[in-house]
């Protein structure tokens, strides 16, 4: 993925989190929060 793409999907999942979080889903928050860990270090890998 581009860096900015990168970046819109970790920012993206991280709010997912959120909604998942507060609507007492903690398994999809989970999936959501490692998914923009996940984006977030393939873009700080890539130097952006």
């Amino acid at each position: 993925m581009g860096k900015k793409l990168l970046k819109l999907s970790a920012q993206y999942a991280e709010s997912a989190a959120w909604l998942h979080e507060d609507s007492m889903d903690g398994s999809r928050a989970e999936t959501w929060t490692s998914r923009a860990m996940e984006w977030e270090q393939s873009r700080s890998r890539s130097g952006c």
